[in-house]
C-alpha cells in the first residue's frame, strides 16, 4: 500500500493502517509505505517521517501501530532512523515495488494508491502548466509540495507485471487513468468520482482476501 499522508488524510492514514492490523489473514504478506504529515495527527508517537511496515495481527485492544519496521536500502530507509521521502516521485513507487517483489515472492501482486487523487480534469481557470498537471495526479505530498502526474505513475509501472491495482482515491477510474495503466495489470479497483475520506473498509478487503483463493 501507497500510502501517501502528508496532507490532512494523516489520520485517517493511520485509522486504515490500524484496520489493516486488525484484520484476520493469512497467505498474504502486506507492506505499507507510509508518509506523515506535522500538521494533522499527534498519536502514535507523533512521527512525521516516511516508514516502511510489514503489518502484523493486533488482538488487542491498543490503538497504536504495532507493525514491524522494516529497512529498505533501495529507498535508504532505516527502521532505526527518520527519513523523509517525497511520495510525489515516481522513483519511490518504483522503488518500493522492486523491494517487495524482491523480498517477498508471491504467486500474485497487488498495489493499493492511496491518498488524494484527481483523476485527469482541466479547469477554465487553470494558467500554467504545473497547475494542469496538478490536476491530473497522485500521492499529493505537502512536505515536498509535490504530486505523482498520471502519466509519472504509468512510467513507474511500467513491466511491474502487477496483478491488481486499487485505488483508494478520489476519480481513480477516469478513463484516462485506466488508459495510462492499460498495459501495468490485468485488473483496475477504483471509483470515478469522490471518495470518502475514511478510506476502504481494509479489515473486511484483507478477511475476504484471505478466505478466497484469488
Amino acid at each position: 500500500v501507497y500510502m501517501a499522508a502528508d496532507n490532512d488524510l494523516e489520520s485517517y492514514a493511520l485509522q486504515n493502517l490500524k484496520q489493516m492490523e486488525r484484520a484476520g489473514f493469512s497467505k498474504i504478506n502486506l507492506l505499507v509505505l507510509l508518509d506523515r504529515s506535522e500538521a494533522y495527527d499527534e498519536t502514535n508517537g507523533n512521527w512525521t517521517d516516511t516508514r516502511l511496515f510489514e503489518v502484523l495481527q493486533d488482538k488487542g485492544s491498543s490503538a497504536n501501530i504495532i507493525s514491524k519496521r522494516l529497512d529498505c536500502p533501495p529507498l535508504g530507509l532505516s527502521k532505526d532512523s527518520a527519513t523523509e521521502l517525497d511520495m510525489g516521485n515516481s522513483y519511490v513507487l518504483k522503488g518500493l515495488i522492486d523491494f517487495a517483489k524482491s523480498n517477498y515472492p508471491a504467486q500474485k501482486h497487488a498495489l493499493i494508491i492511496w491518498g488524494h487523487g484527481t483523476g485527469w480534469r482541466y479547469s477554465s481557470t487553470e494558467s500554467s502548466t504545473d497547475s494542469r498537471a496538478a490536476s491530473r495526479a497522485v500521492a499529493i505530498d505537502d512536505k515536498t509540495k509535490s504530486y505523482m502526474s498520471v502519466k509519472d505513475l504509468g512510467q513507474a509501472l511500467k513491466d511491474t507485471c502487477l496483478d491488481v491495482i486499487g485505488f483508494d482515491t478520489c476519480f481513480g477510474s477516469t478513463i484516462e487513468n485506466l488508459f495510462e495503466l492499460k498495459d501495468c495489470t490485468s485488473f483496475i479497483v477504483a471509483g470515478p468520482g469522490l471518495s470518502p475520506a475514511q478510506g476502504w473498509n481494509y479489515k473486511e478487503l484483507l478477511e475476504k482476501l484471505s478466505a478466497s483463493d484469488f
